[in-house]
């Protein structure tokens, strides 16, 4: 009776061996923190390179759209003036660059907030199971209902 009201006691006590994680609950919580980590490394890199793609793709067709544009203008409106082709090609080169950096601020923006997000998503997990932290693997890498559901 001695030894289980002992047991009783000594997994009630704070910082007792009871409460630490397990060797097989720690490898379970580092195992899910590796996947945030891909997860989110994977999401950053294959948003960048989508942006990226985006981004290239969107700068072709404005350059390109606007010059077409402003030399079919200055051509077929002035074709005898020298200064409204001047002023065709001026507006289609404006128009190209300004639509360019709108884009590639906007791209750029957009990669950094994603790239931050899966790092701050994979760098949490990682810090969450080697702490062996419950609260924090249900927080940041699996989701509460998720992690309640599994009872982690």
């Amino acid at each position: 009776m001695r030894a289980s009201t002992s047991l009783a006691l000594s997994r009630s006590r704070p910082g007792s061996a009871a409460r630490r994680p397990t060797t097989l609950r720690a490898g379970v919580l580092a195992a899910v923190a590796c996947v945030a980590f891909a997860t989110g490394f994977a999401f950053a890199t294959g948003f960048a390179f989508a942006t990226g793609f985006a981004f290239a793709t969107g700068f072709a067709f404005a350059t390109g759209f606007a010059f077409a544009t402003g030399f079919a203008f200055a051509t077929g409106f002035a074709f005898a003036t020298g200064f409204a082709f001047a002023t065709g090609f001026a507006f289609a080169t404006g128009f190209a660059f300004a639509t360019g950096f709108a884009f590639a601020t906007g791209s750029a923006f957009a990669t950094g907030f994603a790239f931050a997000a899966g790092f701050a998503f994979a760098t949490g997990g990682v810090v969450a199971a080697f702490a062996g932290d419950r609260a924090g693997v249900r927080r940041v890498v699996i989701g509460a209902p998720i992690a309640r559901r599994w009872r982690l």
